[in-house]
């Protein structure tokens, strides 16, 4: 492993120590010496560069100490070039980075709030149908079917994601999918950023999504289809059913847009120019209101 860094580490001085650049006042090639960039304590660059950027992020005191705490710790002593360049550009890259996470926040409490309102406004209905006696019984029992399969298939995905964890563990997060709180769980690990721990089967942002899709096929879906079923058989509109099945079609709208703009919005996340560009498309605004615009997927 020593050998393999030290090889890299190699390469990299020798592509650095090669490298010219154009010089912005007179568009004459001119030779960097980059070797001070190279910190001697690190030895996974691509570790540090994203540990940085978490620092940035996440900074919710002094941001110069932060930087300063995290330099003291990666760089060597006379890596004092990298220092300064890492202190000029922490301010500069913190408010996309800050941008990007309320966005994040923003997009997951409006699917909470969609996704919860829908499931009471389920639960009301059940109990309508359950208060109508005869008529509304068959009714009444395929919408408690719909919604125990759902939270079977929550159940399965809880036990899926830590069936190599203690029992002690795995009962948690089944019981969690039991009361509903699924939903809420994995959108506070998502927007947390909490990483993927060697006894995780599933990345925790991939459970947040499956459990979204796994929300839209087997509970918002079956439960509209029924509900416009009832009120076109029965001539029967309740203020319940009607928001029921609003709030169900704008969870569905929701989940399906949002996820339909994952993998877009993972690209530009990845980018090296930024998180407001793409590789086909180019770079995006980056204005105020175009980020919020972006951020919020609208």
């Amino acid at each position: 492993m020593s050998a393999k860094v030290s090889d890299e580490q190699s390469a990299t001085k020798k592509a650095i120590a090669d490298f010219k650049r154009n010089s912005i006042d007179m568009g004459v090639p001119v030779n960097v010496d980059y070797s001070l960039v190279l910190a001697e304590k690190v030895q996974d660059f691509e570790a540090v560069a994203n540990t940085f950027i978490d620092i940035v992020k996440g900074c919710t005191g002094n941001l110069d100490n932060a930087v300063k705490e995290f330099c003291d710790g990666a760089l060597g002593e006379d890596d004092e070039v990298t220092r300064e360049v890492l202190m000029a550009l922490a301010p500069k890259i913190k408010p996309s980075l800050k941008m990007a996470r309320i966005g994040l926040g923003s997009r997951i409490l409006l699917s909470l709030v969609l996704t919860y309102t829908d499931v009471i406004t389920d639960f009301l209905v059940l109990k309508e149908y359950g208060e109508g006696g005869t008529k509304t019984r068959k009714y009444f029992q395929t919408s408690g079917g719909i919604l125990i399969v759902s939270t079977l298939m929550n159940i399965l995905g809880a036990w899926l994601a830590n069936k190599n964890k203690t029992t002690a563990v795995k009962l948690r997060a089944m019981f969690l999918a039991l009361i509903q709180l699924n939903p809420l769980v994995h959108g506070l690990n998502a927007w947390r950023g909490v990483k993927q721990s060697e006894d995780d089967t599933i990345h925790p942002f991939l459970i947040f999504l499956m459990v979204r899709i796994g929300e839209l096929i087997f509970e918002v879906l079956p439960e509209s289809v029924l509900q416009l079923f009832v009120v076109y058989h029965t001539k029967k509109v309740s203020f319940t059913v009607v928001f029921s099945i609003l709030s169900s079609l704008a969870s569905a709208a929701y989940i399906m847009t949002d996820s339909s703009m994952m993998d877009e919005r993972l690209c530009m996340s990845a980018q090296k120019r930024g998180a407001y560009s793409h590789p086909l498309v180019g770079f995006i605004p980056n204005g105020p209101r175009a980020k919020v615009v972006m951020q919020l997927g609208l």
